[in-house]
């Protein structure tokens, strides 16, 4: 699942918190397996979200998370998502052209969002050069580097705050500017979650054996 290379590692401790990196370390997929497998061994999912979060300098608790609030681990997930279509999609229809099949372009239940993150497509396309079948996007390993992908560049655009994070993540606007329902349900609800999945990761020693690995 994992390339070999240099990992960073971005772990908030609360909410407000600044998220810090660690010093890049060398890793390879093995060495990542021995070390981060264990939290969730025998949940190949939740086993996969660690591994790809830890290798992206993702706290994977961010990640596991989103996971479970948007889909429930879900990589068959979908929600059709006409307004948005039509609102921001159908007016600006050349900019995809030739990104995704010709067939994709006028078809309102295509541009919905996907998988186990929940990606939107246009977000996919735009944000993280994706390009083919939108259908790829169900594929669990592609599923997860791109919502890992999408919360390291909200985690490093909100200086780790995860209200932010979250609310960015759902409306695509920080707290003090996402709408009610984000601001009251859906962020709460992630923050909880995040708690929840950190203390799970804590039990096991995680970012204890991660910092030891990274001094390593």
């Amino acid at each position: 699942m994992l390339a070999a290379g240099a990992a960073w590692f971005l772990w908030p401790r609360k909410a407000q918190a600044s998220s810090r990196r660690l010093a890049p370390v060398a890793s390879t997929p093995e060495t990542l397996a021995l070390v981060f497998a264990a939290p969730y061994a025998g949940d190949p999912i939740k086993e996969g979200i660690v591994l790809r979060a830890a290798a992206a300098g993702l706290d994977p608790a961010i990640a596991l998370a989103t996971a479970h609030h948007e889909s429930n681990f879900n990589f068959e997930a979908y929600r059709a998502e006409p307004s948005f279509y039509d609102r921001r999609i159908a007016p600006q229809l050349d900019r995809f052209r030739g990104l995704v099949p010709e067939r994709v372009l006028t078809d309102r239940n295509a541009w919905g969002s996907y998988g186990i993150g929940q990606v939107l497509l246009s977000t996919a396309i735009e944000q993280h050069g994706f390009r083919g079948d939108p259908g790829r996007l169900f594929e669990s390993d592609l599923g997860i580097q791109l919502m890992v992908a999408h919360l390291v560049g909200l985690v490093d655009r909100y200086g780790g705050n995860l209200a932010d994070v979250f609310a960015a993540y759902n409306s695509g606007q920080p707290l003090a500017r996402a709408p009610a329902v984000t601001r009251d349900t859906y962020v709460p609800r992630s923050l909880s979650l995040f708690d929840r999945y950190r203390r799970e990761l804590e039990a096991v020693d995680f970012y204890a054996r991660w910092e030891a690995f990274a001094r390593a």
